[in-house]
């Protein structure tokens, strides 16, 4: 019951800051670039390298409205990314929506959201005054100022362990519909 009470809650945090968004900024070019600019200015450098390595198709599908978790470059040194997995780990590593630290933070603990990648969802925990997705802490919080594109640097990469799950089944065994299904 509980987790369908944070899910709901979820889905209205989620629809308010997507119909808070204004549309002038809908229209803009990409967000991308401002945010890559953000994200090198806080020394992100590992991240917007991988962001450069994407395919247009994908670069173009993430300028949208995104939401970036980004390890850093220390992290991402230890953590060996096949090219041919290069697109799972950025999707895995990205929420659909844009999530101000505050929007995270006050999310119940314990909620799911998904990310871009397919049946890949996030666990939010609260710890005190420290808000985590999966394993990973939120250590700079709102890195980019684009008004689609946010992004928050995180003290490690995120564990995929066990985290891929089948939104029809979380649905039924929750009783509630999962943000983006």
């Amino acid at each position: 019951m509980q987790m369908a009470l944070s899910v709901v809650i979820l889905l209205v945090l989620l629809k308010l800051v997507s119909s808070s968004a204004p549309t002038a900024h809908i229209r803009r070019a990409s967000d991308l670039p401002l945010a890559m600019s953000n994200m090198r200015s806080q020394s992100y450098y590992g991240f917007v390298i991988l962001l450069d390595m994407l395919n247009a198709t994908t670069k173009a599908s993430l300028s949208q409205q995104a939401t970036f978790l980004m390890p850093s470059d220390e992290q991402l040194g230890q953590y060996t990314i096949p090219p041919s997995r290069l697109e799972e780990f950025i999707v895995s590593h990205t929420i659909p929506k844009p999530l101000v630290f505050s929007d995270l933070a006050h999310v119940p603990s314990g909620t799911l959201i998904p990310s871009v990648f397919n049946n890949r969802l996030l666990r939010i925990a609260r710890v005190g005054r420290r808000v985590f997705v999966n394993n990973a802490q939120i250590v700079t919080p709102n890195v980019c100022s684009s008004a689609t594109i946010k992004c928050h640097g995180i003290s490690s990469v995120i564990s995929s362990r066990n985290e891929i799950m089948d939104h029809s089944a979380t649905t039924a065994a929750s009783g509630a519909k999962i943000y983006g299904s």
